[in-house]
């Protein structure tokens, strides 16, 4: 297991992608399975620590994180490896430097694959084309029946390992709440989740 303060970055093709969800339930989870704080940074002032005890959260301040900010994040990269085992980054295009994993988000909406093809090759470079193993193309809200299925995924992305998070009924229900759809306990959303974590947790 990773434990030297892996950085993983959540990047997603639009807007309408749904990343932080989707990273937020990884940071959630993560820190379930391995007994860790993990750091989620989230932009929009979305940064907070996420503790092992059923998804609680600790105030940045309480954590002595109130430095941190948005696009500061890949300076601040060393010192939160020394500072938290695993970190959560869904900060957008600058986090990706310095990463040691990427995670890049769309759904199957056509626009929201148009929107992957144009920016893959400039996150490809600016994260490193070689790296193969530490990059997960991650289609969310994924529904079997929708005809931009997993082989068609496969065929136009290509260099990247694919892994899909189903769409859930009980998505509206986390955002009123303010909560994860993780968190509110979907089981087939928890399961998928539970398989993006253990790439991340990978030697």
């Amino acid at each position: 297991m990773m434990t030297d303060g892996t950085i993983v970055a959540f990047i997603g093709s639009d807007a309408k992608a749904g990343t932080s969800a989707v990273a937020k339930s990884f940071a959630e989870c993560i820190a379930q399975e391995t007994g860790e704080s993990v750091l989620f940074l989230g932009s929009n002032g979305g940064t907070r620590v996420v503790l092992p005890r059923n998804g609680e959260e600790m105030d940045l301040t309480e954590a002595g994180l109130s430095f941190l900010a948005p696009d500061l994040c890949p300076n601040t990269y060393p010192e939160l490896r020394e500072r938290f085992a695993y970190v959560i980054a869904d900060v957008g295009a600058g986090g990706i430097t310095g990463a040691d994993r990427f995670v890049f988000v769309v759904n199957q909406l056509a626009s929201s694959i148009r929107a992957a093809k144009s920016s893959e090759s400039g996150y490809l470079e600016r994260f490193g084309p070689e790296r193969n193993e530490d990059r997960i193309l991650c289609v969310n809200r994924f529904l079997s029946a929708d005809p931009h299925s997993i082989p068609f995924f496969r065929e136009r992305f290509p260099d990247w390992r694919l892994f899909t998070v189903p769409e859930s009924a009980r998505g509206r229900e986390a955002d009123w709440e303010n909560k994860t759809i993780f968190e509110l306990g979907d089981r087939a959303f928890r399961r998928a989740v539970k398989e993006g974590v253990k790439w991340i947790l990978e030697d």
